[in-house]
């Protein structure tokens, strides 16, 4: 419905590329929305499937207006990934507890085949029981994973 009319650019076996054009005011919502918020569209593209949008937010707020917005136009809007520009390396998805021990962890060998280190000795290292540094390195683990890796919710 918001195509008005299509052309076949390119048609090869397993792709097809259209040229399209839009039904009624393209900036009636898009860019509107995104001006609204204050949000730069870093790249966009557009399948048949979805649209994947990696956009720069000036705050969380910001972020959390655009992602109401978009989701009352079309009901569905998934987050991949979250940082913040003046973030460590890490992307600031870990807590400075959980970076000491995986950094802790990879240069004693934790993370080789075979360990180099026990659990038991980074909790020695860090100062820290073993179930602390089994939880830093589980939740840091599924923190860079999600943040970095896009998996998980």
């Amino acid at each position: 419905p918001t195509v008005a009319d299509r052309r076949v650019l390119t048609d090869t076996p397993g792709q097809r590329l259209y040229a399209v054009t839009l039904a009624g005011d393209p900036d009636e919502f898009a860019h509107a929305v995104f001006d609204d918020h204050d949000a730069q569209v870093l790249e966009a593209t557009h399948t048949h499937e979805r649209t994947v949008v990696r956009v720069r937010c000036p705050s969380r707020e910001a972020f959390a207006a655009l992602r109401e917005a978009v989701e009352s136009r079309y009901g569905r809007f998934r987050t991949r990934r979250m940082y913040s520009e003046e973030a460590p390396d890490d992307g600031g998805v870990v807590t400075p507890a959980q970076r000491e021990a995986l950094v802790t962890a990879l240069e004693a060998g934790y993370f080789e085949v075979p360990r180099r280190c026990s659990q038991a000795d980074l909790a020695a290292a860090l100062d820290v029981s073993d179930q602390a540094v089994s939880s830093r390195l589980r939740r840091g683990t599924a923190a860079l994973v999600r943040n970095v890796l896009g998996g998980g919710d």
